[in-house]
């Protein structure tokens, strides 16, 4: 049900989710979200001992550990060479002597806590992501029409077609991920000049568009965006009137 523009979003944003509370970026991370009961978020991997102090800092810095608990600790993980690792039924230390059973059963308590809380948040991000890829419920796809004699002008919003490629930057995939989360939609805009009877003389499709949330549509809709296909339905005008004057040329004859 995913598009590849939501999965690379969700990805991200996971990713950013672990560094900022000290959790590595190489976790593997996976997810089933469709608004039922069945939903999940998860990450797994395993952490050396440079990895793992990194991880404990971080849990003091959030406040999940206090810095006499991170000292104690990290001196403890980097003299045994402990390592972490995260799996399908539960998480584990490789190193750990038998002897600190009460550091063994704090580190693992706050581990679990912090995959909880890290896991919950990102879960309740993926709703807003697939929310912001969405066209608005109740609201109509058309952004604004304009109307001539003889032609009709037409944008309108659909669901993101953001196929990503990989090459999209690091810092555009951030920027999208901040602008979601301040309430934009990023969407795909879709062109169309037609006639009066509704047949399409040309349509064009706006990628990757951030739409901000009530806000009127002339104070982010780029103009530009008409010029080709305005060019195009000329184009089409003018292919047709040609074809109609050879066409009464040959009756002539």
């Amino acid at each position: 049900m995913y598009t590849d523009g939501f999965n690379t979003l969700m990805h991200r944003n996971f990713q950013r989710l672990l560094v900022d509370s000290g959790w590595p970026e190489k976790m593997d991370t996976s997810w089933s979200l469709s608004f039922s009961q069945s939903d999940y978020v998860e990450f797994r991997g395993q952490l050396d001992t440079e990895e793992l102090v990194e991880l404990l800092v971080g849990l003091g810095r959030s406040g999940e550990l206090t810095q006499r608990e991170v000292t104690v600790y990290s001196l403890l993980v980097q003299r045994k060479e402990i390592t972490l690792a995260l799996r399908e039924y539960g998480i584990s230390f490789d190193g750990m002597p038998d002897r600190y059973p009460a550091c063994r059963q704090r580190m693992l308590n706050v581990f679990k806590q912090s995959v909880r809380a890290r896991c919950d948040v990102a879960k309740e991000q993926g709703y807003q992501l697939i929310d912001a890829l969405s066209t608005p419920h109740g609201e109509s796809a058309v952004l604004f029409e304009r109307s001539t004699r003889h032609f009709i002008v037409r944008a309108s919003q659909n669901e993101s077609l953001w196929l990503f490629d990989g090459d999209e930057q690091r810092e555009v995939i951030d920027g999208y991920l901040d602008s979601i989360f301040r309430g934009e939609r990023l969407l795909t805009v879709k062109l169309e000049v037609l006639t009066k009877d509704d047949s399409v003389l040309a349509d064009d499709l706006i990628n990757e568009v951030l739409i901000p949330a009530n806000v009127p549509v002339r104070e982010w809709f780029c103009r530009d965006w008409l010029s080709d296909v305005m060019d195009e339905a000329r184009e089409t005008i003018r292919d047709s009137l040609c074809r109609f004057s050879s066409f009464e040329s040959s009756l002539a004859h």
